[in-house]
């Protein structure tokens, strides 16, 4: 009876301490997500700005369809580039 007693009692305390490293990693896991869609938020907020001041420094030399061509052109190569760290740090170990 003592043995399964110390077994049940062994079994719950592998229980607390489990529940806690999941919640602490759960937390951390949590905070880092809230960073990265910061840090993801601000990227295309200072994306948005990047294309508006160039908007701003072309339409002095240039026509309206030609600056907007422009900023298409610059927009694609901003989406390939993201497209392509997204791609190549997917497929690292």
């Amino acid at each position: 009876m003592k043995a399964l007693t110390d077994t049940v009692i062994s079994l719950c305390d592998l229980a607390e301490a489990e529940g806690r490293l999941l919640q602490q990693k759960l937390v951390q896991t949590f905070g880092v997500v809230l960073l990265m869609l910061m840090a993801a938020g601000l990227m295309m907020l200072a994306s948005a700005l990047f294309m508006l001041a160039l908007y701003q420094f072309l339409i002095i030399y240039w026509t309206p369809p030609q600056t907007l061509f422009a900023l298409g052109v610059a927009c694609l190569l901003l989406a390939g580039a993201a497209l392509w760290i997204a791609l190549y740090t997917r497929r690292q170990p």
